[in-house]
């Protein structure tokens, strides 16, 4: 872009340069005669400044439309690298928040198998109470039966831990909050 400015300049400066030589060309040649009172002499002067400056004119504004079409082809790519950054903002964003709602799911998943743990303990400790209904739907009446599903209650709740902790582990941490 930089080149482009200076060609840019450069042709502005040779414009003006060409204006300049052609009028003071002009006024040199004719600089011992009179200024005439005949329109058709003005026609002529007219016609030589408008051949030789129309062409500069036109050149300098094929460069404007030069430096217009590279500015927005610079900004098009700009524009192409910022959305490909907030697609990529985005999909880790929604990475983060499916992460965050596997774990947030297997913690309520936790809290309720330790909620049925707690149950099941304080029915197992009550010396009164004989019969108890698990969250299965099942009737533990004997205290085996109860052990049994405490053991079931406590494998649930290490393997919802474990995967938490495997969805922590392959969750790319580092990479959270880089652009």
């Amino acid at each position: 872009m930089h080149k482009v400015n200076w060609m840019f300049n450069g042709c502005i400066a040779l414009c003006i340069l060409t204006g300049l030589i052609a009028i003071g060309v002009y006024a040199i040649h004719f600089a011992h005669y009179s200024l005439s009172d005949n329109p058709a002499d003005w026609g002529v002067l007219g016609d030589y400044f408008g051949g030789l400056l129309n062409p500069i004119i036109s050149l300098v504004t094929v460069m404007f439309v030069l430096k217009t079409y590279l500015a927005q082809r610079e900004e098009v790519k700009q524009n192409d690298v910022a959305t490909a950054e907030q697609l990529q903002v985005a999909k880790r964003t929604a990475e983060i928040h499916l992460l965050q709602t596997k774990i947030s799911a297997s913690y309520e998943v936790l809290r309720v198998h330790l909620g049925e743990l707690d149950r099941v303990t304080q029915s197992h400790n009550n010396p009164y109470n004989t019969r108890f209904y698990g969250m299965d739907g099942k009737d533990y009446t004997n205290s085996h039966a109860r052990e049994r599903y405490q053991f079931k209650l406590v494998d649930n709740i290490i393997s919802e831990q474990s995967k938490i902790n495997n969805l922590l582990e392959n969750a790319d941490m580092d990479d959270t909050f880089r652009i």
